[in-house]
């Protein structure tokens, strides 16, 4: 069942941006990187499979973009399942949310983040590359094949919260 397309996670990321910059003692400045398509024959399969064009949005990533943010967010598609992964600036880690945790989704992390890494060189001060790749755990976590986009449209939200999340109010 696809009741939930591609588009709207960025169109909710688009939302997103603009909350965090009306309500910015709730929300924290980010960067939004639109999925990532161009890594693997898997990952083109899947586009193919939606008869989606297979873009990567890096254009608004310079150094005067990374300075101002404390984040970047970046949506990934892998065999139909959706993760995200978000970039803490600031601390130079990598966080991972899983709505189905699979060792493989981790995987497929290295290689957007040496891709996004390649596509915006001299945008950011330190080797993103070799930042630490952390799986969150203790998060609300899908319980059916279908609604991983709707997973990672709720992790987005609340991992730009200035707040810390108690991620067991959320729990199943």
């Amino acid at each position: 069942m696809e009741y939930l397309g591609d588009n709207y996670v960025d169109a909710f990321a688009l939302l997103l941006s603009e909350k965090s910059r009306i309500m910015i003692d709730i929300f924290q400045p980010f960067l939004y990187i639109s999925h990532c398509t161009r890594l693997t024959a898997d990952l083109l399969q899947v586009y193919n499979d939606y008869k989606q064009p297979f873009y990567i949005y890096v254009q608004h990533i310079n150094p005067i973009s990374v300075n101002e943010s404390n984040l970047t967010v970046q949506p990934i598609i892998c065999s139909k399942h959706w993760t995200v992964i978000i970039g803490r600036l600031k601390e130079r880690i990598w966080k991972l949310y899983d709505s189905l945790p699979n060792p493989e989704h981790k995987n497929i992390c290295y290689e957007v983040i040496k891709f996004i890494y390649e596509e915006t060189e001299g945008a950011f001060t330190s080797n993103r590359i070799k930042w630490n790749l952390q799986t969150v755990y203790e998060i609300s976590t899908q319980t059916n094949n279908v609604d991983c986009r709707i997973f990672v449209c709720k992790y987005m939200e609340k991992a730009i919260l200035r707040r810390k999340v108690d991620w067991a109010s959320y729990k199943d």
